[in-house]
């Protein structure tokens, strides 16, 4: 396992990193927009949540019908947050492709 300390962070980043990271990490989130239009149109059959990578919640709200809507509307609250750690965890895959690229660049 890898020490946590040792974890590139964006304070470590210089301007063109830190321009390479803000750029990939803009690319590569779940766009918001179709977010909401999934949970709009088929927000019951939990379509936003596969979208957005939650397949085991997805397939519960699809054979409940949304926690029989109830998830769905939940759901509303809920999105900003998925988005959210969607945008950070993809962050955290940049950050660990610098890390490696930094590693390569020095062997």
């Amino acid at each position: 396992m890898t020490d946590p300390r040792s974890r590139l962070t964006t304070h470590d980043l210089g301007p063109q990193e830190l321009l390479l990271l803000r750029d990939e990490v803009e690319r590569r989130k779940k766009s918001p927009v179709t977010t909401w239009l999934l949970w709009l149109s088929l927000g019951t059959f939990g379509a936003h949540r596969f979208y957005l990578g939650r397949v085991v919640t997805g397939l519960l709200m699809l054979f409940t019908l949304g926690g029989i809507f109830i998830w769905a509307v939940i759901d509303l609250f809920l999105i900003p947050g998925m988005l959210r750690a969607n945008k950070e965890k993809v962050q955290d895959e940049v950050l660990l492709e610098l890390e490696a690229r930094r590693g390569k660049a020095v062997s």
